[in-house]
């Protein structure tokens, strides 16, 4: 009986570590899929995936006028955060943003760009 136990346990220990390197391929590959669908319909481009595995405030804002499809140029009317500055490399996304009432101020006139977006910010 302690023989036939052992095997179960390998048995069982075998499809558990089975059933994990599969949902990890799976995870893999649909995050493979997720990244050709963002870069092939120009919301991201390959340079701009997963560089550091966080997406700023700022990324964000970028990723959700190309998805929208609004125009930047024609909406820059946004008030002047107090830590974004003209030379900032999102500046015009940004005010753009602002002025469609896709996003608001963080806190005393401060947007926060390169913060982590969270999920209470999209």
């Amino acid at each position: 009986m302690t023989k036939m136990r052992k095997i179960i346990k390998i048995l069982i220990t075998s499809v558990i570590i089975a059933a994990i390197a599969a949902c990890t391929a799976f995870a893999q590959t649909m995050e493979e899929a997720e990244n050709t669908l963002l870069t092939s319909i120009g919301i991201v481009t390959d340079d701009e995936l997963y560089r550091d595995g966080i997406t700023t405030r700022a990324e964000f804002v970028v990723y959700a006028l190309r998805m929208s499809k609004q125009s930047v140029s024609g909406n820059k009317s946004g008030p002047e955060f107090t830590d974004v500055a003209k030379s900032y490399w999102a500046y015009d996304e940004i005010s753009a943003a602002y002025s469609l009432g896709m996003i608001k101020a963080k806190s005393s006139g401060r947007f926060e760009p390169d913060s982590p977006i969270e999920a209470n910010d999209a």
